[in-house]
């Protein structure tokens, strides 16, 4: 399996790198973005494409990660509330298996009732 990863990561790789061979010249190429906001008109300097696209593919990251980190939050805080209720009735089972052991009661067999004694 860990030839394939290599072999796989290889070919993703290359074909990154001859993708940015192949567009060298379109990437180095340089332009200025510019925003009109009507109030505010804001340029930037002349700066190559591949850096545009650079930022923009790390400002995409931090967004998913800032929206990542508050659905885990939230899950962790799920968790340690379902965690703390398993406990709760975990304690209560024990508790209500101390209340069988002293009221006499085997723990293998199940209690009568007055019901199924009324029956027989």
């Amino acid at each position: 399996m860990k030839k394939i990863k290599i072999v796989f990561w290889l070919l993703v790789l290359g074909l990154a790198g001859l993708a940015v061979y192949q567009n060298h010249t379109f990437l180095l190429e340089k332009y200025e973005i510019r925003i009109d906001l009507g109030l505010v008109d804001y340029h930037t300097s002349n700066l190559p494409v591949v850096v545009y696209l650079l930022a923009f593919f790390f400002a995409g990251i931090l967004f998913s990660l800032v929206f990542s980190l508050s659905h885990r939050f939230r899950a962790r805080k799920t968790i340690r509330s379902l965690t703390d209720e398993i406990n709760a009735e975990k304690k209560r089972a024990s508790e209500l298996e101390a209340r069988l052991v002293s009221s006499g009661v085997q723990s293998g067999a199940a209690p009568v009732s007055s019901e199924n004694r009324k029956n027989e």
